[in-house]
């Protein structure tokens, strides 16, 4: 992935950031998966790997993805049941956050604008309002 969003909540109100590489290179975060077909219809299932991570910068909480260094991509991904504590100690890429718009929570909204950076105290419109879904938003 180029990178990701994540919730700033240390203030009183959520800011969303877009997280990627400093030096602007691809970031492959650890997975999981299963596919379980005990039951029908048969059902995947992924989950991505996380871990406290200081390289995610402040005023965002320390803990994110594991990201993995691509030499190691074709061993993670051949292995047939990949070892997260193998690679726990993995060095963690430079990371950088700037605030972004809060649009990023629409279904309906899906283009480049999405990555710009914004003032987190500027309104996005008028008419906005605290939303009281804010408390339940992802972190990441």
């Amino acid at each position: 992935m180029n990178g990701y969003y994540k919730w700033d909540r240390s203030g009183a109100r959520p800011v969303p950031h877009f997280i990627q590489s400093r030096a602007g290179d691809l970031l492959f975060a650890a997975g999981v998966w299963d596919l379980w077909e005990r039951e029908l219809p048969p059902l995947a299932s992924f989950a991505l790997l996380t871990m406290a991570n200081a390289a995610i910068p402040a005023p965002l909480s320390p803990d994110g993805p594991l990201f993995l260094p691509s030499k190691a991509l074709r061993t993670w991904l051949s292995d047939p049941a990949p070892d997260p504590a193998r690679i726990a100690g993995t060095p963690q890429p430079a990371l950088e956050a700037y605030p972004v718009s809060r649009r990023i929570r629409s279904r309906d909204v899906d283009d480049y604008t999405l990555l710009e950076p914004a003032m987190p105290e500027a309104p996005e419109d008028a008419d906005e309002t605290r939303d009281p879904d804010d408390d339940d938003l992802d972190d990441d």
